[in-house]
Order: structure tokens, then sequence, then C-alpha cells
């Protein structure tokens, strides 16, 4: 019945008045912290939850002897001891290698009582804890797991990587010039430059954070297969489910297939992918979807081809976006669930990004650049030499086809994105509140 005792998922925008806080006290303070993450803080940090906590369920903030990511979790259980991310820590919760984390004048700002909150409720609380980077061998696997797992205890630990970050050396994404875009519920796009770019509404911008020595640059998309699966539970009649079961598809490849037949703009459907709010580049989580141009001819397929092509506009926006910061992109990588299964969708996304993307075969990417860091930690090889000798080359390749032009599509969808994000926002905003209460 405590809602704030639960874990929260990443995804979790109820901590929007706290990272409007940090913003506002960060700004106060001409602090550094905006910039780490885009201009705008986010509300998925772990930060910005904690302090969710402290403001709406006090006891339970109170109880907590400390708050930590699941990966860490993971790893300190494994371990017998606690274990922390050092990039998990700088992309989530206000770290950095050189000083640490925000000094007591800033969280103090927001309430004097959260003036040492790091050392009371984050990695500062354990000052013996193990810590480093994802390919270092920090701990040593437990008596007491190795038990339960049946394996030999004494194996190497290391640190947890974020998800979407562990995908990199499994696909041989090393260097800059290359983006991965990691495609399912939502979507990570991930870069690296060798310097810093200020790039506008990326959620980290951080050093050593995807490989030692190296800019990462994370950004992405709050919803894309959510969008798709709330579409098919909540606005499929059941007739089409009926076709689609009489074809021997499901609802996503029929309707799928359906919008394939259709033509770009064929039917005059546009819409926005906004429909958990915008992560990357606007960095505003109360914004919500909208499908433009419906009426009594509007079939199911035509919506969920507006809701596809949505979401691969907001792709392209994100990378036009790190262009012009001056962050040039040369390489798209696909993974995930939905470009493995989707040749469509794969294509789409080539015709509107106007540019080649390789889709990767691997269907387990996270857990391969998982398994080289693990073999790194061993002391088997270096990074280098297990991203080498590891990783998944093999792609399916797309390339743009001419006879499906979306460049007029994608100019409305800018205007509408302007539109919406400008004269239209305080009514949105509006909408918002009173969808929240």
């Amino acid at each position: 019945s405590r809602p704030h005792a639960w874990v929260k998922l990443w995804k979790h925008h109820g901590a929007k008045p706290q990272a409007e806080a940090l913003q506002r006290v960060s700004e106060a303070q001409e602090r550094p912290y905006p910039d780490w993450y885009g201009g705008v803080i986010s509300q998925e940090t772990l930060t910005a939850k904690v302090l969710e906590v402290f403001a709406q369920d006090r006891a339970v903030y109170d109880a907590a002897d400390a708050f930590v990511d699941a990966g860490d979790y993971v790893t300190s259980q494994l371990a017998g001891e606690m274990c922390f991310s050092l990039p998990m820590a700088a992309a989530k919760a206000f770290w950095c290698k050189e000083s640490g984390y925000p000094d007591a004048a800033f969280f103090g700002a927001i309430d004097p009582a959260l003036a040492d909150m790091p050392q009371q409720k984050l990695m500062a609380h354990f000052p013996n804890a193990k810590r480093g980077y994802p390919g270092q061998g920090v701990a040593k696997l437990c008596a007491a797991w190795a038990e339960r797992l049946g394996l030999c205890p004494g194996i190497a630990l290391c640190p947890a990587q974020l998800d979407a970050y562990a995908a990199l050396p499994g696909l041989g994404v090393t260097g800059p010039g290359e983006a991965l875009m990691v495609v399912g519920t939502s979507m990570a796009l991930l870069t690296m430059q060798t310097d810093r770019v200020l790039v506008p509404g990326v959620t980290a911008c951080l050093p050593d954070t995807f490989y030692p020595g190296i800019w990462g640059y994370a950004s992405g998309q709050c919803s894309v297969g959510d969008t798709f699966q709330w579409f098919v539970d909540n606005c499929v009649p059941e007739e089409e489910r009926k076709k689609a079961q009489a074809a021997g598809k499901n609802l996503h490849s029929y309707l799928t297939d359906e919008a394939a037949k259709l033509a770009p703009g064929e039917t005059g459907l546009l819409a926005l992918d906004w429909f958990n709010g915008n992560r990357s580049p606007l960095a505003d989580p109360r914004l919500s979807g909208l499908i433009l141009g419906l009426n009594l001819q509007t079939k199911p397929a035509h919506i969920y081809r507006a809701l596809l092509e949505a979401t691969a506009f907001g792709a392209r926006h994100i990378l036009e976006v790190h262009q012009q910061a001056g962050l040039p992109i040369e390489r798209i990588i696909l993974c995930g669930g939905i470009p493995g299964k989707n040749a469509f969708f794969d294509q789409l996304y080539a015709d509107v990004l106007g540019r080649p993307v390789e889709v990767s075969t691997c269907t387990q990417a996270p857990a391969l650049g998982s398994a080289i860091f693990a073999a790194v930690a061993a002391g088997r090889w270096t990074l280098q030499e297990a991203i080498g000798k590891m990783q998944c080359a093999d792609t399916r390749n797309y390339t743009p086809d001419p006879s499906r032009p979306y460049e007029f599509l994608y100019e409305a969808y800018i205007t509408m994105t302007n539109t919406c994000f400008g004269p239209l926002k305080p009514i949105l905003d509006g909408l918002y509140v009173r969808r929240r209460k």
C-alpha cells in the first residue's frame, strides 16, 4: 500500500517536480549539472526519484538504508558486499570522478534535511564499497550465491552497466561517427565523441560512461513499442482481430502488413510520438501523443502506420539535433526486439532517415556486451581484444527507397512539433494537470 516503497522503473515520470527543483537550484547556483544532462535534468535520474520519495512519503525515505540502481543491487547481492557502477552513478545520480557528489549547499537548497543526502542515502553511504567501471574485476562471486547458482565461488564480478550501454561492445560500436539505436518498448540512441559537445536534450553527456577515455552521449524516445502495444490493446476492433486470426498472424504482424500496402501520405494522417512524453530533444514528460487527420474513412492500419512513421520521425529529429550541435553521425546500427522482427519497420527507418541503416542480427546485444565485460574482468583479454573476438558483426542492411519520399511528411512533423511545443503548449500543460488530478 506504499507505492514509494516499490521499485521504480527507469521510465517512471512522477519525479518531474523534483527534477525541476534540481534544475532551478543548478541554475541559481551556476552548477554544471544541467549540461551533463542535455540542458534539462531528467525526472528519470535516480536523484530525482530519491527526492520524490522524500517529498511524497518521508517515512519510506527515512526507513530506507540507501537507494540503489537495480544493477548495483544485483551485483552487490552476488558479491555479498556493496558494489557500485561508476557509469551508472554518473548517468543517474550527479556523480563525477573529479568531485564526487554535489556538496551540502546544493541539496540543502532544496530542503535542509537533504544537505547530506548522498552520504545518507546514495553510494557515499558506503565508503568502503567496491566501485569501478564495467570490465574491471572489483569483486568475487560469494560462496552463498555460488551454491545457489551452481557456480564456483570466486568468479570475477565487474560493475553493472546500463542495459542499452552494454549493447555497444556486443555489436562492436566503439568510436565517434557511429550511432546505436536500441529499439524496443522505447528507444535509446547512443553515440560518442573524443571531446565534449553540448547537445540539447540528451539524457547524458558524460565521459567514461560507455568506454574509458571517451565521451558518451545518450538520448532517445520514451515510447516506441509501448505506443504500438497501447494501440493494439485499446483501439483495434474485434473485426480486425478476427481478420488477423484468420490470416494466422498476431495483430502487430497483421497491421504491419496492411500498413505496408499504403504509400507515404496516402492516409492523410500525421502523428506525434509523445505517448509517454518526449525524452529527446525536448526533455518534457508532460507532452502527450497526437494523431492529426482522422476522418470517418480512417482504418486501424492507417493509424498503425502513422504511429510507425511518427517514431521514425522522432528518431530523425534527435539525429538532426546531434548533427546541428556538431556531433556528426555517419553510421547507424539498429538492434532490439522490434528491428529484429519487423522488416517493414527497418525499411521505414532507412526511408525516413534518408540514409542506410544496419540492423544487427544479434538478439541479445546487451547480454553479449555484458559477457564481453565479464571476460575482461576475468583477465581473459583486454577490452579491445574481447570486442574483436566476441562481437556480433552480422547485419541486414537497408537503403532508402527513392520511390517512397518522406520529406514532406517530416517537415509537417517538425511544424507540428514546434506548434505543440510552442503556441499550444500552455493548453497541453493544462490538460496534463487535469489528467494527473
